[in-house]
């Protein structure tokens, strides 16, 4: 039981924080309505694929045990 804990709190952690940067994106987007800074935009959203390759190897490679700060 306590495994399978350690695989969701790792993989809840990192879907709160993308579903958070998502949001904020999508809501500056509509707050600037600048059509010349969209790419900007683009590129931040893109960076958050390397928060699904960070996912993969915690919950992967490392069994879902988190780095030690």
């Amino acid at each position: 039981m306590e495994k399978i804990f350690t695989y969701l709190a790792a993989v809840f952690t990192r879907f709160l924080f993308a579903i958070h940067a998502t949001l904020m994106m999508y809501w500056l987007t509509l707050v600037k309505q600048n059509d010349n800074q969209y790419l900007y935009y683009l590129f931040f959203g893109l960076l958050l694929s390397a928060l699904l390759a960070e996912t993969a190897m915690t919950v992967g490679y490392r069994k879902g045990h988190e780095y030690n700060w």
